[in-house]
Order: structure tokens, then C-alpha cells, then sequence
């Protein structure tokens, strides 16, 4: 957009915006959108063409209100079962991945040192300490809080001789 002399914006230039929409939610919409154009088209010929009280008319009006709801039900319990079968098709390579991460992550730990781990822990708490301060949900901050659980568990192990790091430990041998 450019100025023209008079300090207006230039609205010939603005080009429009792309909206994209899933497949499921469009085929809704315009379900939607056309069972509500077909009523208003009922409520328009049912006035026009009779001279019936506004109660007959409301009464068709109704009717087609009840279909449009029954169409939008329909197109919703499809769209629902689609979003279903999608998550059951992907949900075992999402479980498999996150407990490949989570083992790495474990031994990531596991391998660092207690400075590292010490470091970690004052980093994620003062990170949180500075969402609470700025009021931030409160699930954010329980997030910020994770790291400061794991290096703490891991910290806790290691100082008692108890956990997967004393263990990891003891097996060193020397060459």
C-alpha cells in the first residue's frame, strides 16, 4: 500500500489475502451455508406465494431450521469420525517417536555432569520464576518447572548412590 498525496492509503494495490481451509471444515461450512440459503429461500417463497398468518411461515421456517441442523450434524459426526481414524492411523508412530526422545533425552542427562545439571536447574527455575511474575498460565509454568524436576531427580540419585546415573557409574571401568 502507498500514500497518495493527500495522505489516503491506496487501497488498489492490497492484494488479498489466501484463507485456506482443511477439506472437512470447508465441506461443513458450505453444507451449513447452503442448507441456510434453501431455508431463507422457503421462509421468502412461503410469504410471498401465500397470505398465511407469520406463525405458518415461522413454522416452515422451523422445519427448515431442523433440517439444516439434522445436514449439519451429519457433516459434523463425518468429520468427527475422520479426525478419528486419522489419530488412531498416526498415534503409534507418535507414541514410538516420543519414547525415542524421551530415552534420548534420559541419557542426555544421565551423561552430563552435576555442574551441567546444577546450571539447568537455576536456568529453568529463574525462567519460571519469570513467567510467574508475569502471571503467565499456570500450566507454562509447571513446563518451565520439568527441567528442574529431572536434573533434581538426577542430582538426588547421583549424590545417593540411588538411580540410573549411580548405576551408569559404578559399571566404569579402567582400561
Amino acid at each position: 500500500m502507498t500514500e497518495t498525496e493527500t495522505g489516503q492509503l491506496d487501497t488498489d494495490q492490497v492484494k488479498p489475502v489466501k484463507r485456506t481451509r482443511k477439506p472437512a471444515a470447508e465441506a461443513a461450512a458450505g453444507a451449513v451455508a447452503s442448507d441456510a440459503a434453501t431455508v431463507r429461500a422457503e421462509v421468502t417463497d412461503v410469504a410471498a406465494a401465500t397470505d398465511e398468518t407469520p406463525s405458518v411461515a415461522t413454522g416452515s421456517a422451523a422445519a427448515g431450521a431442523a433440517a439444516a441442523a439434522q445436514r449439519a450434524s451429519e457433516v459434523l459426526s463425518g468429520v468427527a469420525g475422520d479426525v478419528a481414524s486419522s489419530v488412531s492411523a498416526h498415534a503409534p508412530a507418535a507414541i514410538q517417536a516420543s519414547r525415542a526422545t524421551v530415552g534420548i533425552a534420559a541419557r542426555e542427562v544421565r551423561s552430563a555432569s552435576s555442574e551441567n545439571l546444577v546450571l539447568g536447574a537455576v536456568f529453568s527455575s529463574g525462567v519460571a520464576l519469570g513467567l510467574m511474575l508475569a502471571r503467565a498460565s499456570r500450566i507454562l509454568v509447571l513446563l518451565a518447572l520439568v527441567p528442574v524436576v529431572v536434573a533434581g531427580i538426577d542430582l538426588v540419585g547421583r549424590r545417593t548412590g540411588r538411580g540410573p546415573s549411580a548405576a551408569d557409574s559404578k559399571r566404569v571401568t579402567k582400561p
